[in-house]
């Protein structure tokens, strides 16, 4: 494979790392998802990511790829590999790692094949990849999910009573802004819920803030005890904001499915979507709203905003039984 190019003349000598490839390297150290070492045309051997996951090389020739990538982006980047500017010993698995951290996203590779496998012609071959893209930083859909924010509520609610409870918190997606309420319930009764309706700190940070109000500060009841820890259920919902106008929010309000927060001057208040379960009727559901708000149940001003929100559940109960504290 060549490694100059006659298309434009090299801004510096191997040696000497030029402003584009500087920017690139400093790039580089920001990398989140998978390992990527490269190497340099001067003879630097720079390590960026983490130590676990996706690893891939990148082999710079000269500095065009940094110059190309700084001017054209993506596409002066591919120029610059068909050019024999730079290569790589496992092509999908260097795509994967810089399209998982342009778009912050995690890749699993699906299959990998090329040409001669079924033509059987191995000299000369075409590659294909398939790639799924996930986002690495939304929490995922899972039951291994459900137990860490579980986990976390219940041994926040615990150390507030002072008592000693552990649970981990270093999954990256718990560190992404994110608004929750936590909920506690005894024998089906509500015996606690407290939430926030928007995400203005971590998921973590909202989360044990949260369930610590939910045992200790709601105004509607005592706070919790140590004796009513074993026999309170918990339950952790992360909200999905979705603003709508007041027309909107009232033609597509969807029964068990929408929160809603009503917002008029200094009255707000806000239903979650389990509460359809009690107030299955649109109407009824409305009005109860506006009660809870400190309005008048048949009340309305073209004033009041709407906003329609949708919730992720996890409850304590839906554990396997082996994980239920």
């Amino acid at each position: 494979m060549n490694t100059t190019t006659a298309r434009t003349p090299l801004l510096a000598p191997f040696n000497q790392m030029p402003a584009a490839a500087r920017a690139v390297q400093t790039l580089f150290k920001h990398l989140s998802v998978g390992h990527l070492t490269v190497h340099w045309p001067d003879g630097q051997v720079q390590q960026a990511g983490s130590s676990d996951g996706l690893r891939a090389t990148l082999v710079m020739h000269n500095w065009q790829p940094c110059v190309a990538a700084v001017r054209s982006g993506d596409i002066g980047f591919a120029e610059s590999y068909v050019a024999g500017d730079w290569s790589s010993p496992d092509l999908p698995a260097l795509l994967q790692v810089l399209a998982a951290n342009r778009h912050g996203l995690q890749p699993e590779l699906l299959g990998l094949s090329n040409s001669g496998d079924t033509a059987g012609d191995k000299a000369r071959v075409v590659g294909y990849a398939s790639i799924a893209f996930t986002d690495a930083h939304l929490v995922p859909d899972s039951q291994e999910a459900a137990k860490v924010l579980l986990s976390i509520a219940r041994a926040a609610s615990t150390q507030a009573l002072r008592r000693s409870r552990y649970a981990a918190d270093g999954v990256p997606w718990l560190h992404e802004p994110g608004a929750t309420f936590v909920t506690l319930t005894q024998q089906g009764q509500l015996r606690g819920c407290v939430g926030s309706l928007q995400a203005h700190r971590p998921l973590v940070e909202d989360l044990k803030a949260n369930a610590v109000a939910a045992a200790l500060r709601d105004p509607r009841f005592a706070p919790l005890t140590v004796q009513e820890l074993d026999h309170t259920q918990i339950e952790v919902s992360l909200l999905s904001l979705v603003f709508a106008s007041e027309a909107e929010a009232l033609a597509q309000l969807r029964p068990g499915v929408d929160g809603v927060v009503l917002e008029y001057g200094q009255h707000r208040s806000t239903f979650l979507p389990q509460v359809w379960e009690q107030l299955p009727d649109a109407a009824q559901f409305m009005a109860r709203l506006k009660q809870k708000a400190g309005l008048p149940s048949d009340f309305w001003s073209s004033d009041i905003r709407l906003q329609r929100y949708t919730v992720r559940k996890f409850k304590e109960s839906d554990l396997p039984s082996a994980d239920q504290p």
